[in-house]
């Protein structure tokens, strides 16, 4: 499950949260643009997966992702463009370890996976995002 909004500063944030189900983080972003479409290249994209609590390599074929990335691309957004930063729960080593192998199957010429910004916390992805250490993330209601 996810929710996710596009902020003033066309920075992208995402939040998952329980099980995160195949191709999820693609869908969560594809969602977000769908529903606001950005004026312009978005700066960055937050995801904030902390509060996960399973998931699986499904959906982590290079195909899958080219269909995002024209989805994307229908939206004005160019894949890798923009920086990316993740916030992981630290304690939970095995979902973390699940993640980073999702990226390493689907990563292509789009992604550089040394480019992305990894932390633990939100005051340390506001920073790299060059946002205030207060900044406060403002998700929609949940419906």
């Amino acid at each position: 499950m996810y929710q996710g909004y596009f902020s003033d500063e066309d920075i992208l944030f995402v939040r998952h949260y329980g099980d995160y189900e195949g191709a999820e983080g693609l869908e969560a972003i594809a969602s977000v643009l769908e529903a606001n479409p950005p004026t312009v290249q978005i700066n960055a994209v937050c995801i904030d997966f902390r509060a996960v609590t399973a998931v699986s390599l499904d959906d982590t074929d290079r195909a899958n992702v080219n269909f995002y990335k024209r989805r994307f691309e229908s939206y004005g957004q160019r894949l890798g463009s923009f920086l990316l930063v993740r916030v992981y729960e630290e304690e939970n080593v095995a979902i973390n370890k699940v993640l980073r192998e999702r990226d390493e199957r689907t990563a292509g010429s789009f992604l550089d996976l040394d480019a992305i910004v990894e932390v633990y916390n939100v005051p340390d992805a506001a920073k790299a995002l060059g946002l205030p250490a207060d900044y406060r993330v403002k998700y929609p209601s949940e419906k």
